[in-house]
């Protein structure tokens, strides 16, 4: 995901129903306190060690998705 860079005080972000393969450019979000994921493409296996999203898509953790970006630079 491109762009967020200048969002630092960004904390919703809806994603939802994007196609979205790989989790990526969440690094500068550290006040996300929504993540909103439903309907990607994203590895279950990806989204269970970040935590996991809830039935309605949120993941449970965003900050576990952002900490994961800047390990994965």
């Amino acid at each position: 995901i491109k762009g967020l860079e200048p969002l630092i005080n960004l904390e919703t972000l809806d994603l939802g129903q994007n196609r979205i393969i790989r989790i990526q450019g969440l690094e500068s979000l550290m006040k996300l306190k929504d993540l909103w994921l439903a309907d990607n493409l994203i590895p279950e296996k990806i989204l269970y060690q970040l935590g996991g999203i809830d039935s309605g898509g949120c993941a449970n953790d965003p900050i576990k998705f952002v900490q994961y970006c800047l390990v994965n630079l």
